[in-house]
């Protein structure tokens, strides 16, 4: 008997109707656990923002969990880091460099862009 690999699926229902009614140039946002969604951050996330907290216990699923497999699952064009990513975190950025060609990793500032795009997204999914 062969076993077939079945391809993820992603069980939360909000994250999967988010990526299902994402449109060319909609923003998820996708950060750990405390990036800006406290009243008491640099600037509050925008009112009109969802938030979709994942965390389960702290650590879990990581964003190196949720990544791959949003890409795998989604219709993702590309992704945007702050430009301190490469230094601050050269595994996360490794990770992104497999699933995403080099030209479709836009690196911004972290203050203000990192703010603003967070503001103007479909979801923001905290994990």
């Amino acid at each position: 008997m062969t076993t077939k690999l079945l391809r993820p699926r992603i069980l939360n229902q909000r994250l999967a109707a988010a990526l299902a009614d994402l449109r060319h140039g909609e923003l998820i946002f996708i950060a750990d656990a405390g990036s800006g969604t406290s009243a008491k951050a640099l600037r509050s996330l925008a009112p009109d923002v969802e938030i979709l907290d994942l965390e389960v216990v702290t650590g879990v699923p990581s964003i190196d969990d949720l990544i791959p497999v949003i890409c795998d699952v989604g219709d993702i064009e590309a992704c945007i880091v702050t430009k301190d990513m490469r230094s601050a975190n050269p595994d996360g950025f490794a990770m992104l460099s497999r699933l995403f060609d080099e030209k479709h990793i836009y690196e911004v500032p972290y203050i203000p862009d990192y703010y603003d795009l967070r503001d103007r997204c479909k979801l923001f999914v905290q994990t």
